[in-house]
């Protein structure tokens, strides 16, 4: 069974101002490509994926959560080309 998924204020202003729809961030938050541990801070973990934006290139994007036994928490969701800065091999 899947966690509860909640958003937090900070992650809902970001998506919206990247246009970033929320149906995605589900869908990678339950099935990352990558999910590896948040150097900056120990309660949190990044889940992310690549996507093609609108113009047909490769974006990562980065969903910091955090996770307790009920719920997950959206902490932020962003997108960057920097894929080879954040890609663990």
């Amino acid at each position: 069974m899947n966690k509860l998924i909640n958003f937090s204020e900070h992650a809902e202003e970001r998506m919206d101002f990247r246009n970033i729809d929320k149906e995605i961030v589900i869908q990678i938050i339950y099935h990352p490509d990558q999910k590896i541990p948040d150097c900056d801070n120990n309660n949190r973990e990044i889940c992310q994926s690549l996507i093609k934006d609108n113009n047909g290139k490769f974006k990562l994007i980065r969903i910091v959560i955090e996770e307790t036994k009920n719920e997950i928490l959206v902490i932020s969701v962003y997108l960057t080309s920097k894929i080879k800065k954040y890609w663990r091999e």
